[in-house]
């Protein structure tokens, strides 16, 4: 066991509470007791017999009655009501056809995962296929979910497993069951009736990958859920059918509230668990312990989003993506808790308004949100009908549910995705906050607005042509810091609402690691390395060997200009970037590197897909996009290596990745000189014949430039 690895477990046993052990002892005796109940099992009853105590419930939904009784609650207002798709069609004539252009597409074999990955899926679809197109037919083995190692396939350790799980979430039939409404059509029903039953004939529980993850389980519970509520009422979806469905639904709720993750660190997984539960007790309220179990769902989300969200409204993990993801459980948790009469606290109201204001500051439209930490192109609602990135429906169906004292930071109509999340209900709310706030000026739309997140560490300063994010803040979430990246000190700029220097995504978690370790690491983002003094090492998939000391420093304004400022330390060397944001005109980086002796340093920029980057000399470029041109000057770079990457796999650089799994390639440029300490250099990045220039002011931030080269 290696040292990073050692003091990873010190953390965590440090952290322990009681309930992380007793969950682990009791999941450790329930699938002790599930491996001998399976060698016992017979074909029938068999869900039962795994489950202690809900003999009962499961013979209440062995009849017709007893099926019809639990539920879904039809809504008035959302996707079981007539009334609201005849008013979706209406108003959404375009993504009404989009849906229905969806739903062909499945019914003829075709899906598409993480958004842009388009798979043959005719029948028989095999739902435990690894799906890698290097291993065609291999499937994963169906072993009790507990002994399957999803990290590592048996046979092949760089399959990755998130193709096989994204499938089995089933997201693809809300689609369908949408199409069955907007056309009556009963082919779509039967589709996504053929689908799960399909499933159910090859996924005997509790064998297989389906159950290995309980989020997992937990979105495919949802989207099965959405797609009843959906397809309620039609002949495909009868009694034949829901005597198999409903059950195996059940089976579903029991096993995430048996396999509910307290006993890991707190993340978007518990959250998504105990939200999943609490949106099927409301939708089913017929089921036994509903209140029971809303209850208890309840309490959890009430004490873990204070340590997701923080109280600036970052997310502790540093994800943008996984903020996503996790707000649209929140949202959707809450327009369901609203139908069962049920509330959030007003601290949750005030969390979730400042990511929505977080949000809101990274991408003023909330159309371009850009990409920080990990992404999985996760969704927890499923609809697919804009980019990834864009979060302006997620946000406005939060305002449109949020009570009347949380008003929209910004306007606009109401996205088609929006409605389908929070309904009739929820867009009445968004027009009614709207209403007398069209003419009034957010901070946003101020010729140039600072924003600073103390507790995440970030600030964002824009003006109407740049939007400039500096990253000052911590790895994530202790022990484990899973979802972070290296990215301290980076910046993210952002030119006439086009993504120029960006992060370049995550890519993928599990295969070959080399991807994963690049793509995490300060090399894959705008910041700058220094050879031999990591501030922390990869030490599995989601671990890192320690946190990282960084930090914001004071913000600074002049006339026509914002200072924003932070600071790394590690053991050998003091890092601090000062970045003089000119209005309207450019941005100055300033790196200031304290240490002793000497060491190789490196700088890295990357630029968006869509620019082109060309070198004009030495130490200057122009990069183009369209109509837009922007230079970058490097001063003080003595002695200088100045290389431009683009789809390198030797050394592994100038890749993009907008999605889980897709690689585009991208102009990286890395710096590389051999320096001694203490060392200060000066990159400007700005409009064509718009010079910049230090403020005098800002003269101890940067230093006497008197014998820089210029």
């Amino acid at each position: 066991m290696n040292r990073g690895m050692m003091a990873y477990y010190l953390r965590r046993l440090s952290g322990l509470k009681y309930t992380d052990i007793t969950q682990r002892l009791r999941l450790w005796r329930f699938h002790r007791w599930h491996r001998r109940r399976l060698q016992a099992a017979k074909t029938d009853d068999v869900l039962s017999r795994f489950f202690p105590g809900e003999q009962a419930a499961f013979r209440q939904l062995s009849t017709a009655a007893g099926v019809r009784a639990v539920g879904p609650i039809a809504a008035p207002g959302w996707l079981g009501d007539d009334a609201f798709w005849d008013e979706f069609c209406a108003s959404y004539p375009p993504e009404t056809a989009q849906i229905i252009a969806q739903a062909d597409a499945i019914r003829s074999g075709r899906l598409t995962l993480f958004g842009w990955k388009d798979i043959e899926a005719a029948p028989p679809i095999s739902w435990s296929d690894v799906l890698d197109p290097d291993h065609p037919g291999l499937e994963w083995p169906k072993d009790h979910y507990a002994a399957i190692d999803f990290f590592r396939h048996p046979e092949f350790a760089h399959v990755d497993v998130k193709w096989c799980w994204e499938l089995n979430r089933f997201q693809h039939l809300l689609p369908l069951a949408a199409a069955w409404r907007i056309t009556r059509d009963e082919s779509y029903a039967w589709t996504a009736r053929e689908h799960i039953e399909s499933w159910m004939a090859q996924v005997q529980y509790p064998l297989g990958i389906q159950w290995s993850s309980n989020l997992e389980v937990a979105l495919r519970m949802l989207a099965w859920a959405r797609c009843h509520v959906m397809c309620a009422g039609s002949a495909s979806w009868d009694d034949e059918f829901l005597l198999k469905f409903v059950p195996c639904l059940y089976a579903h709720v029991c096993h995430v509230e048996h396999e509910l993750t307290i006993h890991h660190t707190p993340g978007n997984h518990l959250l998504g668990e105990v939200c999943s539960l609490m949106q099927i007790c409301s939708l089913y309220n017929g089921l036994p312990r509903t209140r029971q179990r809303l209850a208890r769902a309840a309490r959890i989300i009430e004490r873990l989003l204070p340590k997701l969200i923080l109280e600036d409204g970052v997310y502790a993990e540093q994800s943008t993506g996984y903020l996503k993801f996790v707000l649209e459980f929140l949202v959707t948790t809450l327009h369901v808790m609203d139908s069962a009469g049920l509330v959030f606290s007003r601290q949750t109201f005030k969390r979730l308004t400042a990511a929505a204001n977080y949000l809101c500051s990274l991408a003023p439209d909330l159309r371009g949100v850009p990409i920080i930490g990990d992404c999985d192109s996760g969704s927890a609602v499923g609809w697919r009908l804009t980019d990834f990135w864009d979060y302006s429906a997620l946000v406005k169906a939060f305002w449109g549910l949020a009570p009347e004292s949380f008003p929209p930071r910004v306007g606009g109509g109401f996205p088609a995705e929006s409605f389908l999340m929070a309904g009739i209900n929820g867009r009445e709310g968004y027009v009614s906050k709207l209403a007398g706030l069209e003419n009034r000026e957010t901070s946003m739309n101020q010729p140039a607005a600072f924003h600073e997140f103390p507790v995440g560490g970030y600030q964002v300063s824009a003006d109407s042509r740049l939007h400039l994010i500096l990253d000052g803040g911590p790895l994530g979430i202790a022990p484990g810091y899973g979802h972070g990246h290296l990215d301290a000190l980076s910046f993210i700029l952002t030119v006439d609402g086009r993504p120029f220097l960006v992060d370049p995504g995550a890519m993928r978690y599990n295969g070959a690691p080399i991807w994963r370790d690049y793509f995490r690491g300060a090399s894959a983002h705008n910041t700058v390395r220094v050879e031999g003094t990591e501030p922390a090492r990869p030490i599995a998939t989601f671990l890192w060997s320690n946190p990282v000391d960084a930090r914001l420093g004071a913000s600074r304004s002049g006339d026509g200009w914002r200072l924003l400022r932070a600071t790394q330390k590690t053991k050998a060397v003091v890092h601090t970037r000062s970045i003089v944001h000119w209005y309207g005109r450019g941005v100055l980086v300033g790196d200031e590197i304290q240490g002793t002796g000497g060491r190789v340093v490196e700088w890295h920029l990357h630029f968006h897909p869509d620019w082109l980057v060309v070198q004009q000399a030495a130490g200057r470029f122009t990069a183009y996009h369209e109509d837009l041109a922007m230079d970058i000057f490097f001063y003080g770079f003595d002695a200088a290596d100045f290389r431009a990457y683009t789809g390198s796999l030797d050394p592994i650089a100038g890749w993009y990745s907008s999605a889980y799994g897709r690689l585009e390639s991208c102009t990286s440029l890395k710096i590389r000189v051999h320096a001694t300490f203490p060392l200060r250099t000066l990159i400007a990045v700005h409009f064509p014949q718009r010079f910049l220039r230090i403020p005098p002011e800002l003269a101890e931030c940067f230093g006497d430039w008197e014998n820089v080269p210029r």
